[in-house]
C-alpha cells in the first residue's frame, strides 16, 4: 500500500484451460485453399458434424452442418481478414482451425 495515496496495486493473471470441449490436433484435416478468396474446402479422415467460423473478435459469422469427411464453405459473404473455424467430428471432439479470406 502507498503512504501518500492509501492505494493498493494488485496485478491478476486470469488462465484458462479446458472449458468443456476437447480440441484434438491429432485429428488429420486439410483446410485448402489457405488463403482463400470465394471457397474453402474441408477434407478429414474422420466424419464431420458441423463446422462454426469465428471471426477475429469472436464472432459467429457462419456455420454449417456436415454429414460426411468433406465440404466446401462459401466466403463470399466474408470480410477480409482472419477466421478460425470449430470443426465438430461425428465422435464428439473438436478441432479448430484458422484461414485468412483474402480479396
Amino acid at each position: 500500500q502507498d503512504t501518500k495515496t492509501h492505494c493498493t496495486a494488485e496485478s491478476w493473471i486470469t488462465v484458462l484451460y479446458g472449458v468443456g470441449i476437447a480440441d484434438v490436433d491429432n485429428i488429420q484435416m486439410s483446410v485448402y485453399p489457405n488463403p482463400a478468396v470465394q471457397m474453402i474446402n474441408l477434407k478429414s479422415e474422420q466424419a464431420m458434424t458441423s463446422v462454426v467460423v469465428y471471426n477475429t473478435l469472436g464472432v459467429m459469422v457462419a456455420n454449417k452442418q456436415i454429414g460426411g469427411t468433406t465440404t466446401t464453405l462459401d466466403l463470399s459473404g466474408l470480410a477480409q481478414g482472419t477466421y478460425t473455424m470449430q470443426v465438430l467430428m461425428a465422435d464428439g471432439q473438436t478441432v479448430n482451425r484458422r484461414f485468412v479470406k483474402s480479396k
